[in-house]
């Protein structure tokens, strides 16, 4: 659909798309080899840490000042309130966990076989220090903490690219 309304936009022969897990790392390393992208380790794997706080919303800084209603009082938080990778991309660690295109086979579901995920990248507002890390890929099919970023990538007649929504069904995805 995006790329319908795009064409006009786009450059000859590209198209949007989510991006593979190796596309992801690599925007979000940035040249670095450390497991942040801002050239740092980090200082705990759970907890606070110090070096993911310049770059990241996780779990021990992503709490609601403003909180009343919420049972869970962690939340997400506005794009590019922490310091960008090198090549000035926001949000690669934490706050919301990112789709990629790439699939995962999960566990056998009697009622539906076995189950397909998105690799997910980066980490949420909710995950420890050690799921925030460059390198660290997830499985989900639940779309409470999860966003997308795109790629604008050369159409290649030899990939198939799988639709988003046609690998899950949608409402059974709200139930999980």
């Amino acid at each position: 659909m995006l790329n319908k309304l795009g064409k006009p936009f786009l450059p000859k022969g590209y198209m949007f798309h989510l991006p593979t897990e190796e596309q992801w790392e690599y925007a979000c390393r940035a040249g670095t080899t450390t497991a942040l992208n801002n050239g740092k380790n980090l200082t705990s794997e759970s907890g606070k840490c110090e070096n993911l706080d310049e770059v990241a919303w996780y779990s021990a800084n992503s709490e609601d000042i403003n909180y009343t209603l919420s049972i869970n009082s962690l939340q997400e938080h506005p794009v590019g309130k922490k310091k960008p990778n090198a090549w000035g991309i926001y949000d690669m660690h934490g706050n919301v966990w990112e789709w990629t295109r790439d699939l995962a086979k999960g566990d056998l579901d009697c009622n539906r076989g076995i189950l397909t995920y998105f690799v997910i990248k980066g980490g949420s507002y909710d995950s420890e220090p050690k799921y925030c890390r460059s390198a660290y890929s997830g499985k989900c099919r639940s779309l409470k903490t999860n966003g997308y970023r795109l790629v604008l990538v050369p159409i290649e007649k030899k990939l198939v690219y799988p639709n988003f929504w046609d690998i899950f069904d949608v409402k059974s995805m709200s139930d999980s």
